[in-house]
């Protein structure tokens, strides 16, 4: 029974901990896309705009290996639990454009 009690602790906490990541990063991409659709100058505009480019493509490299870590903790490597605990749920979500 303590086993289970703690099996569901840990679950609480990690549904805890996903959901904070998810709610945060949900907050953060709205305001940059607010901030990016405020901007009246063009140059700044410019630079936001290549800037997203660029965190869109870094996004793309670094997902295939968030993926293969999921699948490998999901496939019962204890090691790579923790990290695979850690991401945010609907990591992949496609970021806001102009």
């Amino acid at each position: 029974m303590d086993e289970f009690l703690a099996t569901v602790g840990v679950q609480a906490m990690r549904y805890a901990i996903r959901s904070g990541i998810a709610l945060t990063s949900t907050y953060a991409l709205g305001q940059c896309s607010r901030l990016l659709k405020s901007v009246d100058d063009s140059k700044l505009h410019i630079e936001l705009r290549n800037l997203q480019k660029l965190l869109d493509g870094k996004m793309k490299i670094i997902t295939p290996a968030i993926d293969l870590i999921e699948f490998k903790s999901g496939r019962g490597n204890v090691f790579l639990e923790s990290a695979s605990s850690a991401m945010p749920c609907g990591s992949r979500r496609p970021l806001p454009r102009l």
